[in-house]
């Protein structure tokens, strides 16, 4: 179906896996075919389970290489139909303004809702002060309007975690859903890999696929990704909190 501001799941499923079949990329389902009047795909069954906390430095490195391995040839992917990740945007202010929309759409479900009043509480004297700081502290950033480059910008599942993965027998992880997929944020992707809150991620490794994700990018975007990605993280625990 298609998600707020016309977002089409079918579309960034079938596109991303056009791109991890076409590099080559093996952990992931097998596509046998596509209905787009049915909006189904046929895949592969993956044997294996959800991985069990706490999550090892071995099973970071493997997402951190499936994430590499998705953005080995990203010049070659530019000239693809691969659409933007759900959700993302290419500057803190772009972020800003997609996570107060998610805040006022919540407020005003909060506040029109006779059952949900238990909570609005909590949106107003904890959650909405909260982004009022974030906001306008972020507002005084010179990286405000700073946008991400096009060569700069990364695949990503965007729903990214360990949620997203089954771990057979002998402890390889296989990926999955890339309903949200597309061009992201790097900044964003790291956000949502640390903040997602199924599995709980230590500060070292979060560092450690930081890095990787850093390591993608060119001298320039290097250099001022740990200050966006500082920026960022307050603006991302609001959506989560959302």
């Amino acid at each position: 179906r298609l998600l707020s501001g016309g977002h089409d799941r079918f579309l960034h499923e079938e596109k991303f896996y056009h791109w991890i079949q076409d590099q080559n990329i093996r952990n992931t389902p097998k596509v046998y075919a596509w209905d787009k009047e049915s909006r189904l795909g046929l895949f592969s069954f993956i044997p294996g389970s959800f991985p069990i906390e706490p999550i090892s430095d071995d099973q970071i490195k493997q997402l951190s290489d499936f994430i590499l391995r998705l953005n080995v040839n990203r010049e070659y992917a530019h000239k693809q139909e691969i659409p933007m990740a759900t959700d993302t945007a290419l500057s803190i202010a772009g972020h800003l303004e997609n996570v107060g929309g998610r805040l006022s759409k919540l407020k005003e479900i909060v506040d029109h809702a006779d059952k949900l009043k238990s909570i609005q509480s909590f949106l107003n004297e904890e959650l909405i002060p909260r982004w009022e700081f974030i906001y306008e502290s972020s507002l005084s950033s010179d990286l405000f309007d700073f946008k991400i480059s096009k060569s700069d910008q990364v695949l990503s599942p965007s729903d990214i975690g360990f949620h997203n993965t089954l771990q057979s027998s002998a402890n390889k992880l296989s990926f999955f859903d890339f309903e949200y997929a597309g061009w992201d944020d790097p900044c964003k992707m790291c956000c949502d890999f640390l903040l997602q809150p199924r599995y709980a991620i230590s500060s070292d490794q979060s560092a450690f696929f930081e890095n990787k994700v850093c390591s993608l990018l060119s001298p320039q975007a290097q250099e001022i990704f740990p200050h966006r990605l500082k920026l960022l993280k307050p603006i991302h625990c609001i959506k989560w909190c959302c």
